[in-house]
């Protein structure tokens, strides 16, 4: 007796039907006339119709619940008082171990649940001035910039009096002015010229970061040929007055004495300079830079443009 004609017919394997060979069991699928699906064990009974019945109804179940389960929105995540502090905290510790990514990740989670945090958004501010000026280039130095530039203004709106939020504004916007119209860095000038003085009586008289900034426009403004100046008194406005080269270097030796262990003042120091058509002068600078100890991220970015600028100056 033919067995395999003998199964054919048993279990539907006849005409339209396709057999397959797997495991030492026989899938027996039915096409067309042959209405029925079969697994079946050589030597061994077939399953129930009630058995694959309630195998079939339970497949639907789950497949039934796992569709229901993805139209469901997820339950929104409550950052409470308790959560802020902790994110917060834990920002700052990674913010002190230039961890700057991640430091940021953390900010950006607390602010997804209070937009108007003044204290997550000054240090945000803060983190995106940094990944933009030490480690970033070209659009996205820009990019880093701007972001600083915004979260320095809803910290500021958040916290009008408070002074460091009012002088990471003053950074932030000082760093966007190179990418405006000379109209608009002509009245950002004005703006920082007047905060600074504002800010000037409300800091102790060595604060760092103030007399950094004040170096830095007292040189840019300072440097404005008397043509320059005209023009944008005519078609802008006008510089702020009372702002000089010399001072800007004064401030620039200042800030040296200050924190004689910083890599930025001493290469910013070389930069004015450089920018002054004085590499001489500069390469002291710049090589007071490329010998430190390279101990954080951020001096070994200044080591590395100190080196970069020794190269340029040359022999």
């Amino acid at each position: 007796m033919n067995m395999a004609s003998d199964d054919g017919r048993r279990w539907g394997s006849g005409v339209g039907c396709r057999r397959a060979e797997v495991g030492g069991w026989t899938l027996v699928a039915a096409r067309g006339p042959c209405d029925v699906r079969r697994w079946h064990g050589k030597g061994l009974a077939p399953l129930s119709a009630w058995v694959r019945t309630a195998i079939l109804r339970a497949m639907r179940g789950v497949l039934l619940l796992a569709a229901l389960l993805t139209l469901l929105p997820l339950a929104p995540v409550v950052v409470t008082a308790a959560d802020s502090a902790t994110l917060l905290a834990e920002a700052l510790r990674l913010k002190e171990q230039y961890r700057d990514a991640e430091a940021l990740a953390r900010l950006e989670t607390l602010l997804a649940e209070d937009a108007a945090h003044g204290p997550a958004l000054l240090q945000a501010a803060h983190l995106h001035f940094r990944l933009g000026w030490l480690y970033s280039e070209g659009e996205e130095r820009r990019r880093r910039f701007f972001l600083a530039d915004e979260m320095a203004r809803r910290a500021l709106a958040a916290a009008p009096d408070n002074a460091a939020a009012r002088l990471m504004a003053v950074v932030a916007r000082g760093k966007i002015a190179s990418y405006l119209s000379s109209a608009e860095q002509v009245r950002i000038a004005r703006e920082i010229s007047a905060e600074l003085t504002s800010l000037a009586r409300l800091l102790p008289p060595d604060d760092v970061d103030l007399l950094h900034v004040a170096a830095w426009l007292h040189f840019k403004v300072g440097k404005v040929s008397a043509v320059e100046r005209l023009l944008a008194g005519v078609f802008f406005g006008g510089l702020p007055e009372g702002l000089y080269v010399d001072t800007a270097m004064a401030t620039m030796r200042r800030l040296i004495e200050l924190r004689p262990e910083s890599p930025v003042y001493p290469y910013d120091l070389g930069v004015f300079y450089q920018r002054l058509g004085q590499p001489g002068q500069a390469r002291p600078w710049f090589e007071k830079v490329a010998a430190m100890a390279g101990k954080t991220p951020e001096e070994e970015v200044y080591q590395r443009w100190a080196k970069r600028k020794l190269a340029q100056i040359g022999g």
